[in-house]
């Protein structure tokens, strides 16, 4: 807090000079609706369930504009974090992990629950494989920043992402993008907007990615093809109904990782499926039976990965305006996905994946925004129904025959989830300079799980067989308060205070002891935002402090009744704290200069794991974490409760942010040339949990990007050239270690867990885009 009070000084400092900076003085109201005539634009969301300035939003907000997102190439979800500071994405397989500011979730199968929201056109995204189909003809992203639980509901502990689309218009029109790039990069995009009559306007879009994989074997590859359709109809002037769907599908490798520590005669993008990698596993990764011997865990693993994942879905928005009184919208949505993949996991040969998940959703909502008061309220329907058949094969190093080298397990849990809420917010006009906020938000949710596991493991490696069958409910109450003051017409002063929830859920293991509670996180924010010289320069700055309770943290280990199951427990509590500032310079209508920097204090109050004795070595000298002199015995088998209080918070930097510069030369035939330059970067952070490892921390990075563009007059075509990555650095975004393995600890004989396994972001990348505008 004392970090906060320095800070906020600063903030109010700030606020007194930003009085004296106005030479005026206009009323609340045109101060919420006036929009510059020259200098730096306004950028309007929706992130409140009403249209609104940035500038006139009390949110921890990052916006990115799709002329930005084009510009900067974000087509998929981890470039996000490249644009949007304290910010942290992985792609694990087909599934998205996020973490802002200290708060996500290492999700990597449909059973695990998001804490970060993900929403497309106001529609939940309940999985994270379902996400990174959808980055194609939008007009901004919206990153909200902590908890959302108010109007966004469960799951939005860590903030949310909302993708917002183009909509249809009345005006005939679209675009044709196509691009080519090094790793025979090929995109086509497009989008045709065709007004059918007076009131009737039909949008669609598609985008066809072929690249290959910046890994040696291949992985790391981008197939990707989708297509979305809209229709608007205007059916009376305060009537509208949109009716949506679209379809994509994500082919190729699928993502790989890279052996860390490398190995020598490798490169930084040598994936681990490398003979040189599997030799160094081999050699590594063992056990030592007692009188038997000393035998390798990996065994062969090839470059034969694959994902194949299909999504659909349907909705529709009826949008209504009842008089003088509310208006009325009605958002009922479905979405169905198949995924088949493979993926070679450290400690298992092969990991095999059959989901499929069904949605179903409905939000309904009455809004109204006078001078004096804005509210909205509503209810929130979710039903969702995953199924996964996982088979994992690992080795048997104590066969004797080909045959028999084989360890397999078989998972199939159905898992099923239900939630209802009620929820409300408004912002009530004390005086014309100053704003009341308050919000309520109540949610029930029934998770159910069923199904089986089965092991046709050889001994003595084999564990028993068990139902899964099991159902438990959860409630929670989330809300918001706060004031916004406006200290003159272009400066606001803001303090929100927030709480959110992340439900509780099961994972795929022992009925013994395979559930978890929700999680919790209060967010207190402080923050400004500020106009000067005639809108030419915007410093925002926000201020925050959370508290992370009943912390859902997952990693492989041991259940009570000694089964090794991927196990999420309620483990740690975690206190981040710090600051960011947003800078954009605007001096002349031809530049452009962005800057922001972020500061995170992330620790942990509590982490405890249960960690296996024979594995006990792993926790190296230099570690922040406590380990008893005795173990003590779980399901029978010796266990340290090991103690991580005061171990940083993964993937959540203390320093990040971002810089760029953009100008626009102006032709004689009405054309323009411009040239940008952008960099961003990251201090060191510990890429998973298992931060007692040294190879699972990153010491941080460095992207430098560059791009140059021809507008024709009129805008009618671009040609672009760009660089990414310019100097070819290597950002490690996530890690899955080999600490485990499960076999060792199994038999109570030491293992060598050596390595982990890395995701690593895009080399250096360049390439030619050509745009069509019609």
């Amino acid at each position: 807090m004392k970090l906060l009070a320095q800070v906020s000084a600063t903030a109010i400092c700030m606020m007194l000079f930003s009085t004296s900076a106005n030479a005026q003085n206009v009323s609340a109201e045109e101060t919420q609706s006036a929009t510059p005539e020259s200098g730096i634009s306004d950028i309007v969301v929706t992130a409140q369930r009403r249209t609104e300035s940035v500038q006139k939003s009390s949110l921890a907000i990052s916006v990115l504009k799709g002329e930005d997102l084009v510009r900067q190439g974000v087509t998929n979800a981890r470039d996000i974090q490249t644009v949007a500071p304290a910010v942290s994405i992985n792609q694990q397989g087909a599934y998205v992990q996020t973490n802002i500011r200290g708060a996500g979730d290492f999700a990597s199968n449909a059973l695990a629950q998001l804490a970060v929201s993900y929403s497309l056109d106001g529609v939940v995204i309940g999985q994270g494989s379902q996400i990174g189909g959808n980055f194609y003809d939008l007009a901004r992203i919206e990153v909200l920043k902590g908890p959302q639980g108010t109007l966004y509901g469960r799951n939005a502990t860590g903030g949310a992402i909302n993708l917002i689309s183009n909509r249809p218009t009345h005006e005939f029109g679209g675009y044709l993008t196509a691009e080519y790039g090094n790793y025979d990069a090929k995109r086509l995009t497009g989008a045709i907007n065709v007004p059918l009559a007076e009131s009737l306007a039909v949008r669609a879009a598609f985008n066809l990615v072929d690249r290959d994989g910046y890994l040696s074997d291949g992985s790391d590859d981008d197939k990707r093809q989708a297509v979305r359709l809209q229709a608007l109809w205007e059916m009376a002037p305060d009537v509208s109904l949109r009716l949506y769907g679209d379809y994509a599908h994500t082919g190729g490798k699928n993502g790989g990782a890279v052996l860390w520590p490398r190995q020598p005669g490798t490169d930084r993008w040598t994936s681990y499926t490398d003979p040189r990698n599997v030799a160094a596993l081999n050699a590594g990764t063992t056990v030592t039976v007692p009188g038997l011997g000393t035998f390798p865990l990996q065994g062969p693993v090839a470059p034969d990965t694959f994902v194949d994942n299909n999504s659909w879905s349907l909705s529709a928005e009826l949008s209504a305006r009842l008089g003088d009184f509310a208006t009325l919208t009605v958002l009922p949505a479905y979405r169905h996905q198949t995924i088949d993949s493979n993926g070679y996991l450290t400690g298992f040969l092969l990991a095999l994946r059959d989901n499929k998940a069904k949605q179903k959703s409905l939000e309904v909502r009455l809004s109204n925004a006078s001078a004096n008061l804005k509210w909205v309220v509503g209810g929130f329907y979710f039903n969702e129904n995953a199924s996964i058949f996982y088979d994992t094969f690992s080795v048997n190093p104590l066969a004797t025959v080909i045959f028999q080298r084989f360890n397999t397990g078989y998972n199939f849990p159905t898992y099923r989830n239900k939630s209802l809420a009620a929820f409300g917010e408004a912002t009530f006009s004390i005086a014309d300079n100053l704003r009341v906020i308050g919000g309520l938000r109540y949610t029930e949710d029934t998770v159910t799980i069923q199904g089986r596991y089965e092991d046709h493991s050889l001994p003595p490696f084999t564990q028993p067989d068990f139902i899964l069958d099991n159902q438990r409910k959860f409630s929670a109450v989330s809300w918001r308060a706060g004031v916004e003051y406006d200290v003159g017409p272009s400066s606001m002063l803001f303090f929100t205070a927030s709480k959110g929830s992340k439900s509780g859920g099961f994972y795929a293991a022992s009925p013994v002891d395979n559930s978890y509670r929700p999680e919790y996180l209060t967010a207190f924010t402080l923050g400004s935002r500020n106009r000067f010289f005639d809108n030419q320069l915007q410093v925002n700055l926000e201020l925050f402090y959370w508290k992370y309770r009943d912390q859902q943290l997952s990693a492989v280990g041991f259940t009570t009744d000694a089964t090794i199951a991927y196990i999420t427990r309620n483990a740690g509590a975690s206190d981040p704290r710090g600051a960011e500032l947003d800078v954009v310079w605007q001096p002349t209508g031809s530049d452009t200069l962005n800057f922001n920097l972020a500061y995170n204090h992330a620790r942990f109050k509590k982490f405890n794991l249960n960690f296996p004795a024979p594995l006990i070595g792993a926790l190296r000298v230099g570690s922040d974490c406590q380990v008893p002199a005795a173990p003590s015995l779980v399901g029978g088998l010796p266990v340290y409760a090991v103690d991580c209080a005061g171990a940083p918070v993964p993937r959540t930097p203390e320093f990040s942010g971002s810089v760029s510069y953009r100008h626009v030369f102006d032709l004689a035939n009405g054309g323009n040339i411009a040239v940008g330059g952008s960099g961003t970067f990251a201090t060191s952070r510990f890429l998973t949990s298992d931060f007692f490892i040294p190879e699972t921390k990153d010491e941080g990075y460095v992207l430098l990007n560059a791009d140059l563009s021809y507008a024709a007059p009129g805008d009618k075509f671009t040609i672009t050239a760009y660089v990414r990555n310019i100097t070819n650095n290597a950002v490690y975004q996530g890690a899955f270690s080999n600490v485990l393995n499960g076999i060792p600890a199994l038999l109570g004989v030491q293992g060598t867990p050596n390595f982990v396994a890395r995701n690593i972001g895009a080399p250096r990348t360049y390439g030619v885009r050509a745009t069509l505008n019609f």
